[in-house]
């Protein structure tokens, strides 16, 4: 019920991406990691941690997932084996994806209007894990809509703007009383923003296109341990 095609990319969302220097329609879901998991459990796959706040009209969502209400879905593509699936947010916004180690990008994020059904937003973001065992710190996505509603309930976006911020050190908090039997090294290596990145699977599997996004945003990633 909306077009994205007049959508202004801000200079205020290129400037926070070119400072913060990683993310995420798909048929394959991830759980959340439970919070008892070992080293062990883990096995050759990598947790990314982070959080995602909603702030539509000035005002900022409290609850993130409901069965029969408003929730959103983040949708990842693996570049290395050209997998992809949707993803889970926790109710207050913080999330931990545990997955193969892997480039991925996430291309777009749909969300369910309790009055409006579904909505899909584009994200064109990346983030990677180089070495398995471990956990990343992608950082926080905050989105920010202006919004309608018309006559009938149907929900029109009229402007859309995206910023990352480095919130590792208050999400490593979270992460670490989240995960008290966990004992793997943590890197921090924010959400990539790369306006390239098509927001559909489609062309996301046209290998050309796909060339051209993985020379771009490979050398954007720079992880940092953290203590």
């Amino acid at each position: 019920m909306f077009s994205f095609l007049s959508f202004p990319v801000t200079a205020k969302l290129l400037l926070l991406i070119s400072l913060s220097a990683t993310i995420l329609v798909g048929c394959q879901s991830t759980s959340f990691t439970p919070q008892s998991i070992t080293e062990a459990e883990l096995n050759k796959d990598v947790l990314f941690f982070g959080r995602i706040r909603w702030i539509q009209d000035g005002v900022e969502r409290t609850d993130y997932k409901s069965t029969l209400g408003w929730n959103i879905s983040p949708q990842y593509y693996r570049i290395d084996d050209e997998e992809n699936g949707s993803l889970s947010v926790e109710e207050n916004g913080y999330f931990t994806w545990r997955l193969p180690k892997g480039t991925y990008l996430a291309y777009q994020l749909t969300w369910q209007d309790s009055w409006d059904g579904l909505h899909r937003l584009p994200l064109r973001l990346a983030f990677q894990a180089t070495q398995a065992q471990k956990a990343y710190c992608v950082g926080t996505l905050i989105v920010k809509l202006k919004t309608k509603r018309d006559l009938i309930g149907g929900l029109w976006i009229k402007h859309r703007e995206l910023e990352i911020i480095d919130s590792c050190d208050q999400d490593l908090k979270w992460f670490q009383a989240h995960y008290v039997n966990l004992k793997i090294p943590v890197e921090k290596s924010l959400l990539v923003y790369d306006s390239n990145i098509p927001c559909n699977v489609k062309r996301l599997e046209q290998k050309e296109d796909l060339g051209d996004i993985i020379r771009a945003i490979q050398p954007l990633f720079m992880p940092v341990e953290m203590k």
